[in-house]
């Protein structure tokens, strides 16, 4: 009977044992997971963030990592961490970019990701649509997914300035066609604005406003969405246009131009 009782208790010892083990391998799983989920919610911020100053994806997660202002995600530059990037993909409407982050979770070292396809037919740098496995931690960032709300954006920054030439036609009937410089534009001529207003700088070290010919012109009336200059183009004294050129293009290949005219009716 003594032995019985030993053989219990020992029994008992190692369910008690095991059971803890499991609660134990569980909870560390599930810190580990939820670790990986902030790091690459930080990653797709940065990603974004990225995308928006630079007007492009980051080769590499070293490259973001190493980009100013960026330096404090070095700390997820390690081995459980994986990255890519494929560039001129088509969706037979747009050519666009795809970057995607993922934390290696899986036992096969989630080495076969960007093979995988839970979305669609294809791999990640051919498919029209790609997503991550259903088990794993992941984040996928499509240029294409800004074009529109980007457009918009500009569309309106432009319709803005337009609202400032056309008081400036008000008190003058004729909008301007001489640029700070003295050059002066012929019919269907066009010139950068910041060019016109005399501003030499880039769109990233532009502060204040700029004064032509009495119409105060801040940054996001000389520079479009994409830090590039706008274009003004002078096609008489009633009739003007704001163009910017988007960085990015149709699926046909042709660039994307944003322009919006300003057509006083006699």
């Amino acid at each position: 009977m003594y032995a019985t009782f030993i053989a219990a208790v020992l029994f008992l010892l190692a369910t008690v044992t095991t059971s803890v083990a499991v609660r134990y391998e569980a909870r560390t799983e599930a810190m580990k997971e939820s670790r990986a989920r902030v790091e690459q919610t930080r990653i797709a911020e940065a990603l974004f963030a990225y995308r928006e100053q630079f007007g492009r994806l980051p080769d590499s997660l070293d490259q973001l990592a190493s980009s100013p202002g960026y330096e404090q995600l070095r700390s997820y530059r390690n081995e459980w961490q994986r990255y890519m990037r494929a560039s001129d993909l088509s969706d037979g409407t747009w050519r666009f970019e795809r970057a995607a982050s993922w934390t290696v979770a899986r036992r096969d070292g989630a080495n076969s990701v960007s093979s995988e396809n839970s979305c669609g037919a294809g791999d990640f740098t051919t498919a029209a649509s790609w997503c991550g496995p259903r088990d794993g931690v992941w984040h996928r960032l499509e240029t294409r997914e800004l074009f529109s709300e980007e457009i918009a954006q500009e569309k309106l920054r432009q319709r803005r300035t337009l609202q400032l030439f056309s008081d400036y036609w008000t008190t003058r009937q004729a909008f301007p066609r001489v640029a700070a410089s003295g050059q002066q534009l012929g019919t269907g001529q066009m010139l950068p604005l910041p060019v016109m207003a005399g501003y030499a700088g880039t769109a990233d070290s532009c502060s204040g406003v700029h004064v032509w010919m009495g119409i105060p012109l801040d940054c996001a009336a000389l520079f479009d969405v994409w830090g590039s200059p706008v274009g003004y183009q002078y096609q008489s004294d009633t009739y003007v246009i704001l163009a910017s050129e988007a960085p990015f293009s149709a699926a046909d290949g042709r660039r994307v131009i944003v322009a919006s005219p300003l057509n006083i009716q006699g």
